[in-house]
């Protein structure tokens, strides 16, 4: 669910934000963790606030926190004219185990 949350808020900054002409996302299952990737082609940003009004940190923190609670965490790569990148990485929980009830 968290990745699920973390690409709809990338997707609707990318739509509110980046002017972009194309978007890509990329969901990988590597050995112990699930990747998601959203790259824009868009406008970017300044990554340390210098010209934004502080809305979009929301949804990057809100994004970071989503992450969190799942163990894992979220990176942003963006400069203004060059587009941006929201990579997400959550680890896999390992599968419980199930207790043999009557053996015997």
């Amino acid at each position: 669910m968290a990745l699920y949350r973390i690409a709809q808020e990338a997707l609707a900054n990318v739509q509110k934000h980046s002017g972009a002409r194309r978007v890509r996302l990329r969901l990988r299952f590597l050995p112990g963790a699930v990747r998601l990737d959203v790259s824009d082609d868009g406008v970017g940003f300044d990554l340390d606030g210098a010209n934004g009004d502080g809305r979009s940190r929301l949804g990057i923190a809100g994004m970071r926190e989503r992450a969190s609670i799942a163990g894992g965490d979220v990176s942003v790569t963006s400069r203004p004219g060059g587009g941006t990148r929201v990579s997400a990485h959550i680890p896999l929980s390992e599968p419980a185990e199930t207790a043999v009830a009557g053996g015997g």
